[in-house]
C-alpha cells in the first residue's frame, strides 16, 4: 500500500469473521465487520479490527481509525464508545420516498441536457447512478436509491424515466437538518493514533 493512494480497500478475513476496510490517506476506515453468530460475545471483533491496524502499519503511519455507526445501533454505539472512539461528525438520513413516487408538477419536464443516466459499478462492487459521468446516487439491494443531495422535480422525473418501478425506497444522507421524514442518524466515530508508538484501539 502506498500513501499516495487516495482510496484503497482492504480485507481481513479471520477464521471467526471478516472486516473490510477503507484507507483514505492516513485514516484507516471501517465499512464492515462481521462475527460468526457462534463466536459472537466473546470480543473477537476487537481482534480483527486490532489485527488491520497492525498489518497497515507495518507498511504505512496512521493517524486516525475511523468507521460509521447508525444512532439505533445502540449496542455497537456504545462498543465503540468503550474502546475509546468520539463522535466528529453527524449525518441525517432521511425518507425521500413519496418524492418518487408522488405526483409532479405538471409544469415538470425532462432535463434535456443532463438525462444520459447509466449504472457502474464502483471499486468496491457497489452499484452507482451517473449522470454524463458524474455520480448522483447509489443503488442498494436492486430497490434503494441513495443520494446526497435532494433531486429536482426535473432530476425526479429523469430517475422515474430511468428506473421506472423497479425502485420502491429513496433516501437523502446529509449533515444537515431538514423538513423530512428521518430514518435515522449515523455518526462518524474515529480514535487517534498516538505519534509515539503504536497505541490503537484496545
Amino acid at each position: 500500500m502506498n500513501k499516495g493512494e487516495a482510496l484503497h480497500s482492504l480485507r481481513k478475513f479471520l477464521w471467526f469473521g471478516v472486516a473490510q476496510y477503507t484507507l483514505l490517506d492516513d485514516t484507516l476506515l471501517l465499512n464492515n465487520i462481521i462475527v460468526k453468530n457462534r463466536f459472537r460475545g466473546q470480543n473477537l471483533a476487537l481482534s480483527l479490527i486490532q489485527h488491520a491496524e497492525q498489518q497497515v502499519l507495518k507498511t504505512m503511519p496512521l493517524a486516525n481509525f475511523a468507521l460509521d455507526v447508525f444512532e439505533k445501533n445502540t449496542a455497537a454505539l456504545a462498543w465503540y464508545q468503550r474502546l475509546g472512539m468520539a463522535i466528529t461528525a453527524t449525518n441525517y438520513w432521511y425518507d425521500l420516498t413519496h418524492y418518487y413516487t408522488n405526483e409532479l408538477p405538471e409544469t415538470t419536464q425532462t432535463n434535456k441536457t443532463g438525462n444520459e443516466l447509466s449504472i457502474q459499478p464502483d471499486e468496491f462492487g457497489f452499484s452507482q447512478v451517473l449522470s454524463n459521468n458524474i455520480r448522483i446516487a447509489t443503488v442498494l439491494n436492486e430497490n434503494t436509491l441513495i443520494t446526497r443531495a435532494l433531486p429536482r422535480p426535473d432530476e425526479m422525473l429523469n430517475l422515474r424515466n430511468f428506473f421506472g418501478d423497479k425502485l420502491n425506497a429513496l433516501c437523502l444522507i446529509t449533515d444537515r437538518k431538514l423538513n423530512f421524514p428521518i430514518i435515522d442518524r449515523s455518526f462518524r466515530m474515529v480514535k487517534e493514533f498516538e505519534k509515539n508508538g503504536y497505541k490503537g484501539i484496545n
